[in-house]
């Protein structure tokens, strides 16, 4: 096959061929397509490098042969099954190493952006001076770059960044957005993603216009309208993919708090204040993150009369008007800037700036967990000018403090100094997203280039090892571990009191077969959470025996098959659980402590895709 090279000049490809096979049987049918590798130019490896391949799905895969160079256009990749849903790549040279990874489409070629291994990497295209962007994902497969000022002297244009190829290309010009704005929110929006509110820069105002981003069109094309006008607000995807608008300012004067929150359906058109939730008290410039559990959790912002806010408020899946919980973080720990990030086991995480004279006991760092208690990680050590939080693979993320990387361990209730290769200093701007939990994005005001760095590619699909053999990685805890009743002990393994749970990071499962072996205490609670973010839980009511298990080492065996769900204890017959799952939802997969006197201690989760590649 002859060597396809993206038409962006500052990226290099590799194109080999990937076939996709329908199965073993004779009249097999195999569809050629190309895998092609972008790099770009700013960090760009040698054609003599050579890349892996992992194919992925709702299968066990077998292990994969080193791949050919990069060099080595046109040779034949070993032969996917048509059920492979992702391509992680790992390209290396000398002792670099590169990595992505991509969704496989139901047709076309597959391409896979690589990067260094967390080391930033300049995207190519320059998006100008400006300040008051946005950046957001809106898919898989792209992110928004949206808005600004250029100090009046242009208006800035309107970026497409693509995730598998690395270019940033302008949006169409013959559908650009009506009302060019700034501090307006993105999102995924259906196929498309939201552009929603901001200041209007033909008057300086906030606007009540919204607009869809077309994938298909390469630009704007419906334009909705919201209830209010509003800026600086924050904005979530719910987990039925609706977009909730939060707080920001509004009104005549555009400096108004904007009480209300609204929410904008791809299926039904304008934006709706009805029936939804009121901020208590009113913010503006808040934080806004849907936790795994699919509540929203806000925190930080100012008030009405321009008070830094201490405080937290949950609101249901669905942002209903009943649904606020209100929570304070203690005394001594007020600020306007709270960077939020969801954890990967349950709850958030929370790191606040201390104010120019921080009183004594000031924390910076605090674990919001799933039962909606608030305890006090270790603070940040030193420089905290500007936190902001990305993205959470394997439940740590990566905070930028201000003048260096650190990133969270789940398990230690801290962060340590990140891996990384970057020499020079790193600036950041006010546009900045995680696309996806291990790639973290910015806009270099300084550069006035996009920055990508990737820390992990781990994704719904990626295959599991025996977790908690040795060590902690691959599990997280839904609060912070301690006293909260939640550990893990390398030689003791994972320690559950009543109602604390862990869960496997990132992955996600359709037809599945979980193993859970407990070494003392009371046998554990398996949980299922859909992708509705409802949970179902196998306890001794449908896993007969569960609480009675007395072996060696018991185990736990639970296994889903589209919408049944069975469980067994140490090799008993299987028993049905009564709930019955969605057959096309996927899971995660979590375990909880039953009972608060008698701990369960798992050493071992042991998870098999039960689909046939």
């Amino acid at each position: 096959m002859r060597q396809r090279l993206p038409s962006h000049r500052s990226i290099r490809a590799a194109a080999l061929v990937l076939a996709l096979a329908a199965g073993c049987a004779k009249d097999t049918v195999v569809t050629t397509r190309a895998v092609i590798v972008n790099v770009p130019a700013a960090c760009a490896v040698d054609g003599q490098g050579y890349a892996t391949y992992f194919p992925l799905g709702d299968f066990e895969p077998p292990p994969p042969p080193p791949g050919p160079a990069l060099s080595g256009v046109g040779k034949v990749l070993p032969q996917l099954d048509l059920q492979t849903r992702a391509v992680s790549v790992i390209a290396s040279e000398n002792d670099d190493t590169w990595e992505g990874v991509a969704p496989v489409t139901a047709s076309g070629d597959v391409n896979v952006l690589v990067l260094p291994e967390a080391r930033a990497c300049a995207l190519s295209t320059g998006v100008g001076a400006r300040t008051g962007s946005t950046l957001g994902p809106i898919g898989p497969l792209r992110a928004l770059l949206v808005g600004g000022d250029a100090t009046g002297l242009t208006t800035p244009a309107n970026f497409v960044v693509h995730l598998d190829t690395g270019v940033v290309e302008p949006v169409d010009a013959r559908r650009e957005l009506l009302v060019q704005r700034q501090r307006a929110s993105v999102t995924p929006f259906g196929a498309g993603g939201l552009v929603a509110g901001g200041v209007a820069l033909s008057s300086g105002l906030p606007t009540a216009d919204a607009q869809v981003f077309d994938a298909g069109a390469g630009g704007f094309t419906t334009r909705l309208s919201l209830s209010e006008p509003r800026a600086g607000h924050a904005a979530v995807v719910l987990v039925d993919g609706r977009t909730l608008l939060v707080g920001g300012v509004g009104g005549a004067d555009g400096e108004t708090p904007v009480p209300r929150m609204e929410i904008v359906d791809p299926a039904g058109g304008d934006g709706f204040e009805e029936n939804v939730a009121l901020l208590s008290p009113v913010l503006s410039s808040p934080s806004a993150v849907r936790l795994v559990s699919g509540e929203v959790l806000v925190a930080g912002g100012t008030t009405v009369s321009g008070v830094a806010v201490t405080g937290l408020e949950w609101f249901t899946p669905q942002a209903g008007p009943s649904s606020v919980r209100l929570q304070t973080l203690p005394a001594g720990s007020v600020a306007a800037r709270v960077a939020l990030v969801a954890l990967a086991g349950g709850g958030a995480l929370a790191v606040v700036a201390p104010p120019a004279s921080p009183p004594a006991g000031f924390q910076t760092t605090w674990v919001i967990s799933a039962d909606h208690a608030v305890a006090a990680g270790t603070s940040v050590q030193g420089s905290l000018t500007r936190p902001v939080l990305f993205g959470g693979a394997g439940g740590a993320p990566l905070l930028w403090s201000g003048d260096r990387w650190l990133q969270w361990q789940p398990w230690a209730g801290a962060f340590t100094g990140a891996p990384a290769l970057d020499t020079g200093a790193t600036s950041l701007g006010d546009a900045t997203a995680s696309p996806d939990p291990g790639l973290a994005m910015w806009l270099d005001p300084v550069r006035h280039q996009l920055i990508a760095r990737r820390t992990d590619t781990t994704n719904a699909y990626s295959a599991d090892a025996p977790l908690l053999v040795s060590g902690s990685g691959g599990v997280a805890p839904d609060r912070l571990p301690g006293a909260a009743g939640v550990a893990y002990s390398g030689g003791t393994g994972l320690t559950l009191a009543g109602g604390a749970s862990a869960f496997v990071t990132d992955r996600t499962y359709a037809d599945v077969a979980l193993r859970v072996t407990y070494a003392a205490g009371q046998a554990p609670l398996v949980v299922l959470r859909d992708a509705l973010a409802v949970e179902h839980v196998i306890d001794d009511r449908c896993c007969a025996g569960l609480f009675g298990a007395t072996g060696p080492a018991p185990v736990v065996d639970v296994e889903r098959r589209g919408a049944s769900v069975t469980c067994a204890v140490d090799g008993a017959p299987p028993s049905a659980c009564g709930a019955s799952l969605d057959p096309s939802t996927r899971i995660a997969l979590g375990v909880r402590g039953a009972l608060a006197t008698s701990p369960s201690v798992v050493s071992e989760i042991l998870v098999q895709r039960l689909g046939d590649p």
